[in-house]
Parts: structure tokens; C-alpha cells; sequence
């Protein structure tokens, strides 16, 4: 991901986005990762309206609910549980299964 020597061709928006998508997966030192996708128009409004309410930017009341989420399914389990261990399971893929 060097720069190009000064003798050759400059790179293209499109070479420059694809160096600046592979830095971006693999810069983790900061524990931060992308998240892209589209939400529902009325989840849009709910989580502007929720993070203004809690005077929290949209990223971070979105790890809010995310976080206070998992924390109450994994309190309220045995831990090692069949339940337990099935839900820690879930961020493998299982055979066949779409992500």
C-alpha cells in the first residue's frame, strides 16, 4: 500500500478507494470496524430521535443498544449453559447459512 515512485502513473479514485478500503480493514488497532448497510426509514428516525434524546452522537447510541442488549441476554443466562455456549456459537456461520 506505498505510494506510487514518483516516475509512475498516478493512481486512479477508483485504486485510491480500494488502498483506502484495505487500510481501513485492516487499521484494527482502535477495536473500530465498519458498518455498512441500510436501515429501515422509520429505524432511521427512531435512532436520530433516541441518540438527540440521550445527547449521544448515532454511532455511539447505536452501540448502546447493541451493547445493553447482549449484556441482558448474556445475564441472563447460566454461563456455559447449553444456551450460553449455543448463543456465543452464533457469530460462526453454520453450514450452508447466509452472514
Amino acid at each position: 500500500m506505498a505510494r506510487p515512485a514518483k516516475n509512475s502513473k498516478p493512481m486512479t479514485n477508483a485504486e485510491r478507494q480500494h488502498q483506502y478500503r484495505l487500510r481501513q480493514k485492516l487499521d484494527i488497532l482502535d477495536g473500530q470496524r465498519r458498518l455498512n448497510t441500510f436501515i429501515d426509514g422509520r429505524a432511521d428516525m427512531d435512532l436520530r430521535l433516541l441518540a438527540r434524546h440521550h445527547g449521544l452522537s448515532q454511532k455511539a447510541m447505536l452501540e448502546k443498544l447493541i451493547n445493553d442488549a447482549h449484556n441482558a441476554i448474556v445475564d441472563s443466562m447460566e454461563p456455559k449453559s447449553s444456551e450460553w455456549c449455543e448463543y456465543f456459537q452464533a457469530d460462526r456461520p453454520r453450514s450452508g447459512e447466509l452472514v
